[in-house]
């Protein structure tokens, strides 16, 4: 999976968004499961820090919001890594099978 450093998320965002990828953040309020949302096209993915997440006003502007379904009522949220690696394994399995 490709990464970049930028000096801002939303300059990242900026750049990415000319390239023709979608924007999409890792966040629980107004989300769609990401089982129910559509990883197929290219994708700049943007999962906040641990304890504070995305920002909001980054979160509104973001083209795709999902939140990774527990399937039991969990208080919590996955660490980074943990969550960039569920919501990459679900962009593999919607884009393999597609191919």
């Amino acid at each position: 999976m490709p990464s970049a450093v930028a000096e801002t998320v939303e300059a990242a965002a900026a750049h990415y968004r000319a390239q023709g990828l979608q924007i999409m953040v890792a966040d629980k309020e107004r989300s769609t499961s990401l089982y129910e949302a559509d990883l197929t096209r290219g994708t700049f993915l943007v999962v906040g820090g641990e304890k504070r997440g995305v920002t909001r006003s980054f979160a509104h502007s973001a083209d795709l919001r999902v939140h990774i379904p527990y399937g039991r009522e969990y208080p919590y949220s996955l660490g980074t890594v943990a969550a960039a690696s569920a919501l990459a394994f679900e962009m593999l399995r919607q884009r393999k099978s597609i191919g």
